[in-house]
């Protein structure tokens, strides 16, 4: 069933001061093939404000872990020091990585976030904080799996040996800049049918609700409902594609373009998502009825 009609959408704006402040205060620079390495920064009504911003690479999941802990902890000082912080109630950070799916599609997406409100900003020593131990200082704090356990990102244990490789000459070559694990970061664990049923339906709720905020221009929760769009989508994606390969394939593409229109599009794209989201709809809607009269 569809969620109630939004009373009103919150007006969201850009906040060009705040985004300079994160851009120079970012450590180091990235590393990757990516245009920009802040992506969104925005303030709403109630000064809520919303960061995203690439993580940067490296030869080893350790460092890769540890500079985004550095980088997240720039990102937070900045905003909170910038000159439009006395605007701000909370922030929100999402740091981005390239994360390749199940079916070998590689997506930026989030891998971490963190949420500090400006009250227990203001309770901070900024100067003596180290990056470690940002976890424990902000109210929410989620990191990808894979960025604290390596062994999750070869489905294995961590006593498993390594597998040989060509040598390669570390001066000149690329850091690492793919992780190859799901959403959760988790092997997968292969569904029959029932089961894929289920998670279909789980995921056209979450599709519903996001049409049904677009319909209001409720943007926030068309995004929210959106990326719990794409984890329910992501559980069953293996499957999706061995059983239906074809319409895998077409979904996968409306998939990638619902993604650019509301997560990569400043402001967002909300014509193009609504379309993307529409033809998600119809052909998840499709394969679900041919599961059912199977």
């Amino acid at each position: 069933m569809l969620s109630s009609l939004p009373t009103s959408a919150q007006r969201i704006d850009d906040a060009p001061t705040i985004r300079q402040h994160v851009e120079a205060a970012l450590p180091g620079s990235l590393n990757r093939d990516l245009d920009q390495r802040v992506t969104r920064a925005t303030i709403d009504e109630t000064g809520d404000v919303t960061v995203v911003f690439a993580l940067r690479s490296a030869d080893e999941m350790e460092r890769v872990r540890n500079a985004a802990l550095e980088d997240t902890l720039a990102a937070l000082r900045a905003v909170y020091s910038s000159p439009e912080a006395n605007r701000v109630t909370s922030a929100t950070v999402l740091g981005t990585f390239s994360v390749i799916g199940k079916r070998g599609t590689a997506r930026e997406q989030p891998v971490l976030r963190a949420v500090l409100s400006a009250e227990r900003a203001q309770a901070l020593s900024w100067p003596s904080i180290q990056a470690e131990e940002l976890p424990t200082l902000v109210e929410t704090w989620w990191l990808m799996a894979a960025f604290g356990d390596t062994a999750s990102l070869r489905g294995g244990t961590s006593s498993a040996p390594e597998p040989e490789e060509a040598p390669v000459d570390s001066a000149s070559a690329p850091p690492q800049a793919v992780i190859r694990v799901d959403a959760e970061g988790r092997p997968h664990v292969p569904l029959d049918v029932p089961q894929v049923r289920h998670q279909l339906d789980l995921a056209l709720l979450h599709l519903n609700d996001a049409l049904f905020a677009l319909s209001g221009n409720d943007v926030r929760i068309a995004r929210s409902q959106f990326k719990q769009f794409f984890e329910e989508w992501d559980r069953v994606e293996e499957e999706m594609g061995e059983w239906y390969p074809a319409q895998y394939q077409a979904l996968d593409l409306e998939l990638e373009r619902a993604e650019i229109a509301l997560l990569h599009r400043q402001p967002e794209d909300l014509t193009g998502a609504r379309l993307a989201l529409l033809a998600l709809r119809a052909g998840i809607l499709e394969v679900a009825r041919d599961l059912e009269a199977g």
